[in-house]
């Protein structure tokens, strides 16, 4: 979904099956929560949203990824910023470019403030273009990177602990103790939420400091990932996490039991949904748990689907699928809104429409092989512009 930092050191690496099958999970979801958004057919029950609210996995998986790609490897400034400066440019290209479905589905109104706005960065409600939040982030993240690898390669790990203990407080466990009290709030006509309010002043990080968070965790994590999968290590299997290595003493069993892991994430996924209820009793719109990215069992269950990717061997075909669907995500996040506003305008003239009548499950069916589709599509559509002289600049990193 952003660049690959194997092009930073310019050295050929085999690739490690268990970080493509995580973007890919990750990709899927990511176009899922957009699908909700920007198409009219996707339906409004609990159980409807139980399943769009998986989305809350995404962007901390896709964090998690980079951070374990990158933080691994030796770190060279001028490359790193070449790149980040690389990234920051075609990202530029990508939001000229972005403008084109919103022209499509109907005449804009935006006056020379609000495009420079839009084009440095900013979101307008007006334009369908919010999903630029994860690269924007990203970008923050690449920008401060000489400073937190820094950090990460101490060998004093007290330092990496801190940091990512305080960014833990602020962005996972204050914002989940405000979410519950936002529900005793709405239940009990109180307002201990608000009590809260002024700790975020002490949060020098802002609201994307989950990102980073995530970033460290997922680099902890590729540490010893890549260090045992490289292939001169372990040529034969580049699916699983290290057998001996100073995880197993985190994890133990738990990181390497593919059924307890699935239990584990489903045990999670639950608590999301109850959040996610409750929340719906005041707001039965609602197919997300609100502040879902920063939840601490939605916390807890990026870590478990990130391990579940590597608890196990991973067969032949999916293997093959997600590396196809992992070394295109840039170009699939760039692309999949086009397509889901194409949805949105074959729904408006009744295509790709099912009956209200109905099964909610077969309805969620439906759109989940939309999902599968568009994925599949700008993935292929990806796959060809690289081969595009210059072009391909746009979809590779």
């Amino acid at each position: 979904m952003v660049h690959n930092p194997d092009t930073i050191a310019h050295t050929p690496r085999k690739r490690i099956v268990g970080y493509d099958a995580a973007k890919a999970i990750s990709m899927f979801l990511v176009v899922l929560i957009h699908l909700t958004y920007y198409t009219s057919a996707f339906p409004n029950t609990f159980f409807s949203s139980t399943i769009s609210s998986l989305a809350v996995y995404c962007c901390p998986v896709f964090f998690m990824v980079n951070g374990a790609l990158l933080l691994p490897r030796t770190f060279s400034f001028s490359k790193h910023f070449k790149r980040t400066g690389m990234l920051i440019g075609i990202v530029f290209l990508w939001r000229c470019f972005s403008f084109i479905p919103y022209f499509l589905l109907s005449s804009p109104h935006l006056n020379a403030h609000e495009v420079v706005y839009y084009l440095l960065m900013g979101n307008i409600d007006s334009l369908p273009t919010g999903y630029f939040w994860f690269i924007n982030a990203l970008i923050g993240i690449y920008l401060i990177y000489p400073w937190v690898k820094l950090i990460f390669d101490q060998k004093d790990k007290r330092y990496l602990y801190t940091m990512m203990g305080v960014l833990a407080v602020f962005s996972i466990l204050l914002p989940s103790i405000q979410n519950i009290l936002h529900i005793v709030d709405h239940f009990f006509g109180r307002n201990f939420a608000s009590l809260f309010n002024s700790i975020e002043e002490l949060n020098v990080w802002g609201q994307r400091g989950n990102a980073v968070l995530y970033f460290l965790l997922g680099g902890l994590l590729g540490k010893n990932v890549v260090a045992h999968n490289s292939p001169a290590n372990n040529p034969d299997d580049i699916h699983t996490l290290p057998t001996h290595s100073q995880s197993q003493r985190f994890f133990s069993r738990f990181a390497h039991s593919p059924v307890f892991l699935l239990l584990s994430f489903i045990v999670m996924h639950a608590i999301v949904s109850l959040i996610l209820l409750s929340e719906r009793q005041w707001d039965p719109t609602r197919l997300f748990a609100d502040d879902g990215y920063r939840l601490l069992p939605s916390f807890m269950g990026s870590i478990i689907l990130f391990l579940l990717c590597f608890s196990g061997k991973i067969p032949r075909w999916l293997a093959v699928f997600s590396e196809f669907i992992g070394k295109n995500t840039f170009g699939i996040y760039m692309l999949h809104v086009f397509f889901l506003l194409a949805i949105h305008n074959l729904q408006a003239h009744g295509f790709l429409l099912l009956e209200p009548s109905l099964p909610t499950w077969l309805s969620v069916l439906f759109n989940l092989l939309l999902v599968l589709a568009v994925v599949v599509l700008t993935a292929a559509v990806s796959e060809l512009a690289k081969k595009i002289p210059y072009v391909r600049k746009m979809f590779t990193l």
